[in-house]
């Protein structure tokens, strides 16, 4: 059975550091909001930053580096 992702618990947002703007879909964004809200207001880009160290680490056939 493959790996279960799980948001790992809110950790402080450096404000000073803010990323470049990344556009996503009405669905994926909704998505998002509700995951913000149900751990205790993590920022979306952690939360996104998250989903896609977990899809790095179980991607088929990729050699990558983690930053």
């Amino acid at each position: 059975m493959a790996d279960k992702f799980k948001i790992r618990p809110p950790y402080p947002d450096s404000t000073e550091n803010k990323q470049p703007v990344i556009r996503v879909g009405q669905e994926y964004y909704r998505w998002l909001a509700i995951q913000k809200i149900k751990n205790g207001g993590l920022p979306i880009g952690a939360i996104v930053e998250q989903c896609i160290d977990f899809c790095r680490e179980h991607m088929e056939g990729e050699q990558h580096a983690n930053t």
